[in-house]
């Protein structure tokens, strides 16, 4: 896990990207830290590389604030300006458009069978784009 300086953010998701994908088809959008800490130990371990606990912990916080990140951009519900992101969306089997729509019929499908994630319905149920109404414009029969 690589991270650049204090937070969490997109360049972090891009530079991890290959780790992301891995655990977003793995482990799903929202794992725990705890399910974190076990994968990166048994990874240091299959390579038989010691690592501190403190290290495994700090990893797997990162790990979590940047599947969090992700959960968020995607709730967002417009095309992301990084590539990364983009393919991270579709690895979980978002359909990135242009106008950012998303396959709800693919989604409803997964839901179904048990593979669905915590923003299949925010992703379906329309987000704010250029094309729509203004605050300040006026709804007839109101």
């Amino acid at each position: 896990v690589q991270v650049t300086g204090t937070g969490t953010t997109r360049e972090n998701i891009t530079l991890n990207e290959k780790v992301l994908a891995g655990s977003l088809k793995h482990l799903g959008t929202r794992p725990s830290v705890q399910t974190f800490m076990l994968h990166i130990k048994s990874l240091y371990d299959l390579m038989e590389i010691q690592i501190p606990g403190a290290m495994v912990y700090s990893q797997a916080w990162s790990m979590r604030r940047m599947t969090s990140l992700f959960n968020l951009i995607v709730r967002r519900g417009h095309v992301p300006r990084e590539a990364s992101i983009r393919r991270l969306m579709e690895g979980v089997g978002l359909v990135v458009t242009s106008n950012s729509d998303v396959d709800c019929d693919a989604l409803a499908d997964a839901e179904a069978d048990g593979d669905g994630d915590d923003f299949s319905d925010s992703a379906c149920e329309g987000g704010e784009s250029e094309n729509d109404r203004t605050d300040d414009e006026e709804l007839e029969g109101i």
